[in-house]
């Protein structure tokens, strides 16, 4: 499952008449003596495809043929340290002369 266009409680669609065509993405709701109301999802097909943990470990041991890809967002900034609530409450513990992680 790549995402969730809509969350709907089985109580609620009952109450609503409501019948999913999940294959064509719709969902009829019909009220009684009124027209029925449709809703389409998004028909767009995600490029990429998300594998779990597990799944990876399993093909990869299996010698199938794999990247690993990390992405980064190059818009957003790089928080600073004093961005981060915690270490403005103790400065004493977190000095600007931070080398990098102890030994």
């Amino acid at each position: 499952m790549v995402d969730f266009d809509i969350i709907l409680v089985m109580d609620w669609l009952h109450s609503c008449y409501a019948s999913i065509g999940c294959r064509r993405r719709i969902v009829h709701l019909q009220f009684p003596d009124e027209a029925i109301l449709e809703w389409k999802g998004s028909s767009l097909v995600p490029i990429g495809r998300l594998i779990s943990y597990l799944k990876t470990r399993k093909t990869i041991s299996k010698g199938y043929l794999y990247h690993l890809v990390r992405v980064k967002d190059s818009s957003s900034e790089t928080p600073t340290l004093e961005s981060v609530p915690v270490i403005n409450e103790f400065p004493k513990v977190f000095p600007e002369d931070h080398l990098g992680v102890p030994p």
